[in-house]
């Protein structure tokens, strides 16, 4: 693996984080419009952080499967370390 991968791996994987947080807060403001309490929301983002990792996996394995590229790694790989809220 060469710096060029390491740097295109590296540009998914924020673009992959990025994406995550802005998913969520989506779904998370769909859900809930009105004043959120936060022993409310705590479990539907659990919820969504499984399935968050669980999917972007899924589509990572696939996707990596079908078009190899260190970018489609990286942009999973991404969306599945946010979506898994290391310490929350």
């Amino acid at each position: 693996m060469n710096v060029d991968n390491i740097l295109i791996f590296l540009s998914g994987f924020m673009i992959g984080g990025f994406l995550c947080t802005r998913v969520e807060a989506f779904l998370v403001e769909k859900r809930f419009p009105e004043d959120r309490k936060p022993e409310e929301v705590m479990p539907y983002i659990k919820k969504l952080g499984f399935g968050g990792v669980f999917f972007s996996v899924l589509i990572g394995v696939v996707a990596f499967s079908l078009f190899p590229h260190p970018f489609i790694y990286g942009l999973c790989g991404g969306y599945a370390l946010f979506a898994a809220k290391i310490g929350l």
